[in-house]
């Protein structure tokens, strides 16, 4: 096994995130010019939660359940109401329903604001 300090180890997370956000940019791209792909995470891939306030859409668009509308709900709010304090919160986004937050709870995160 190789091994990394941790300052690679996050260098390697920013640079995975970041792709992942790119592939979920060209799948939506896709998607609009008509092709069929799709672009998810699944739980097991998730060791680094997505925070829900510095989360771009294209990123959003990346966890099962979460589309264009309802990635662009989430920014909107962010921006009105401020920054979330919690994943429950996101019950208070226009399209939430309790039982799709539980769906994408695993995906998400809320850190300290920095």
């Amino acid at each position: 096994m190789l091994k990394t300090s941790r300052a690679e180890a996050v260098v390697l997370a920013a640079l995975l995130a970041t792709l992942l956000a790119a592939l979920g940019v060209m799948a939506i791209q896709r998607a609009r010019s008509g092709g069929a792909v799709k672009v998810s995470l699944s739980k097991e891939d998730v060791q680094h939660r997505i925070d829900l306030n510095s989360a771009s859409e294209p990123e959003l668009l990346l966890i099962p359940g979460i589309g264009p509308a309802r990635a662009r709900k989430v920014v909107e709010h962010r921006t009105r109401q401020g920054r979330f304090s919690m994943v429950d919160e996101l019950a208070n986004v226009d399209g939430f329903t309790p039982k799709l937050v539980e769906q994408v709870r695993p995906f998400l995160c809320v850190r300290d604001s920095e």
